[in-house]
């Protein structure tokens, strides 16, 4: 029911050779709690899967940090129940991960060997859900960062709605110059998930931009775009 979670089931829910099932705690087809073992094997005992795309994440960094046990119930548990699960029955698993290991380099694209770094408990976290996810006999796991529009109510914005409300309102900002991404649109992700998907492609891949671009350089061009000013932004970092 995430922004990357909803739009798999839009996605797929338009192609009538699949049946599209959502899960999660509330406003779900099968609403339930993954982080409970017991109920998460009993739906899937019922449901059976072929495919099992685990977009389920606690992405909040500050609530990672102040209750490490939430990050690990729901970042990394999980992955424990699906590898026995798995091993008993047929279906592919694609675990999404994240590229928050990658806070050096500038504006160089990192590759699936380039080492890691642990900033903070969500990155330790995601790592690990990483190890336990590609032990799974033909999984697919990948390394991302999206952009789009969030398909739920919450009083937290995304970085795309935060930057497009302040280049609409001209609001006082400022853009790191420093702080690197390579995030594409969602749907387009979800797009290419599926190409992997059709090519039975396993393994740890980063899936993203081709282009490496600052969070200064992304609001500009969007501000460019729409064709509106930036009066009151500055430049910052984040050093």
């Amino acid at each position: 029911t995430g922004m990357l979670g909803a739009t798999f089931v839009s996605f797929y829910s338009a192609r009538t050779e699949h049946r599209v099932v959502s899960l999660a705690r509330n406003r779900a087809d099968i609403e339930c709690d993954i982080s409970d073992a017991k109920a998460f094997r009993l739906v899937l005992d019922n449901l059976k899967p072929d495919i099992i795309i685990n977009c389920a994440a606690l992405v909040d960094i500050n609530i990672c940090e102040q209750t490490p046990t939430d990050s690990w119930n729901v970042n990394v548990e999980p992955l424990f129940t699906l590898h026995e699960w798995i091993l008993s029955n047929k279906c592919k698993l694609i675990h999404i991960s994240t590229d928050h290991f990658f806070d050096y380099g500038g504006a160089m694209p990192h590759a699936e060997r380039d080492y890691v770094v642990f900033k903070n408990i969500y990155a330790k976290h995601k790592y690990c859900a990483e190890q336990i996810a590609k032990i799974v006999s033909g999984s697919l796991v990948l390394r991302t960062s999206i952009i789009g529009e969030r398909k739920y109510h919450s009083d937290k914005v995304v970085f795309w709605e935060w930057a497009l409300d302040a280049v609409m309102q001209d609001k006082k900002i400022s853009l790191f110059h420093d702080a690197y991404t390579s995030s594409m649109d969602v749907l387009s992700f979800c797009e290419f998930t599926n190409q992997l998907l059709e090519k039975q492609v396993t393994g740890l891949y980063n899936l993203a931009s081709s282009e490496v671009y600052s969070k200064k350089d992304f609001v500009l061009t969007l501000a460019d775009r729409l064709d509106k000013k930036l009066s009151a932004a500055t430049v910052g970092s984040v050093k």
